[in-house]
């Protein structure tokens, strides 16, 4: 509570000064904030400030990961159209400077996207380009992450066997050092499998 009435205070001396890049921050943080407290709506509010300022000074690195930013959000909340023209937008800005890991991130929400309203070969599509990239960089919890998001894609589709598939992959992976929602959804893919296979 404190340090966002900080931030207010900050945001505001910079608007009275015109240091929109100052406040630029301020809104940054305070969509940081009230997104890791799942008050996306308004870390939304907060966000597209970010954005506005952003674009005014074409900062395209910015732009580009607010853009993907927005639209995960979006995807949360259940809001398709709007997240996918901020997913778009946010790879037309990526693809510009060439910002292979952000875009790679842009592109597994694509596929979050694609699964979230059953359109399971976009998502295949999608997060096989993320295994590709994260198994080259050897960037371990994108990889856990993706191999998660492919086991439930052909589970939603009786593919059990794939499933199977992926979730082997993931235990190569999985270990105490995996971030608590990978091993989460890997617990909950496990138990669904093992469900379907023994009912």
């Amino acid at each position: 509570e404190k340090s966002i009435d900080y931030t207010l205070k900050s945001i505001k001396l910079a608007i009275l000064t015109n240091n929109k890049m100052e406040a630029s921050f301020g809104y940054y943080l305070l969509g940081m904030v009230y997104t890791n407290t799942k008050d996306y709506y308004k870390s939304l509010i907060y966000l597209k400030k970010v954005l506005a300022i952003k674009i005014n000074f074409e900062n395209k690195d910015d732009i580009g990961m607010v853009y993907s930013w927005i639209g995960s959000l979006y995807c949360i909340l259940g809001q398709v159209d709007s997240a996918f023209i901020n997913l778009k937008n946010a790879s037309k800005y990526l693809n510009q400077i060439n910002k292979k890991e952000l875009l790679n991130i842009n592109i597994t929400e694509m596929g979050k996207l694609y699964l979230q309203i059953s359109n399971y070969d976009s998502t295949n599509f999608y997060l096989q380009k993320c295994t590709a990239y994260d198994s080259t960089k050897n960037i371990v919890q994108f990889l856990i992450e993706d191999y998660l998001l492919l086991s439930k894609n052909f589970f939603l589709q009786n593919n059990f066997s794939r499933t199977k598939n992926y979730l082997q992959k993931v235990s190569k992976l999985i270990d105490s050092t995996a971030t608590l929602t990978n091993q989460l959804n890997y617990a909950e893919m496990q138990s669904l499998l093992y469900q379907k296979l023994n009912n």
